[in-house]
């Protein structure tokens, strides 16, 4: 019942879902039993809880597939334009300082998508960067929540310090799709400079 309706941390278990050894853990703090892992396994089974991958975990695999889709049909026109332009072709994305990476599966009833739930989604700093294939990286930290304002200061930036045409692969994030970034990008010296490329959206970031 506890493991069904409860998380892991609420007993104060350093645990994101109920693994084996999670489970483990609770029987001898809550009962006083200990067990092996393997032992705990077979309880499990017998309850009818099996090994389920997050919601989250789930949707990142859907992720992963519309970005494999992506790169067979889009990106070789992306790179066949990069290399008639004499352009370097970088991949950008913005992230924050999280402790809550979705690494585990959790025990659950069979068939049942366990959901874990976030942990402060507020952190301390953000970074925008940017990234090519060569290893070349530039970026840029920020305290702030990300906006167009942020974006279009690490694009100005972009420009200033790279020695070549930049083709910037960004997701499809509404602010990478604002107004006012499209109509900085069709001023002169920004249309010569950069061209923006967008790709499915990733999980997980910011």
């Amino acid at each position: 019942r506890l493991i069904k309706t409860s998380r892991p941390e609420k007993f104060g278990l350093a645990f994101r879902g109920w693994s084996r050894e999670a489970v483990r853990q609770l029987i001898e703090q809550e009962l006083g039993r200990p067990l092996s892992v393997w032992t705990v396994g077979r309880y499990l089974s017998r309850w009818g809880l099996s090994p389920e991958k997050s919601e989250r975990l789930t949707a990142l695999e859907r992720s992963a597939h519309k970005m494999q889709k992506w790169l067979e049909e889009e990106f070789p026109a992306i790179r066949k334009q990069a290399n008639k332009e004499g352009a370097e072709i970088f991949w950008g994305d913005e992230m924050n300082d999280r402790a809550d990476y979705p690494d585990d599966d959790s025990f659950g009833r069979r068939g049942a998508t366990p959901l874990i739930p976030n942990i402060d989604r507020d952190s301390s700093g953000h970074m925008i960067s940017a990234l090519s294939s060569k290893g070349v990286m530039y970026f840029m930290t920020f305290k702030q929540r990300f906006d167009v304002d942020v974006f279009l200061k690490f694009l100005k930036r972009l420009i200033h310090q790279a020695d070549r045409k930049i083709f910037l692969i960004v997701d499809e994030h509404p602010v990478h799709r604002d107004r006012k970034v499209k109509r900085w990008l069709a001023g002169k010296k920004a249309r010569s400079s950069l061209s923006l490329f967008f790709r499915p959206r990733a999980l997980c970031l910011m």
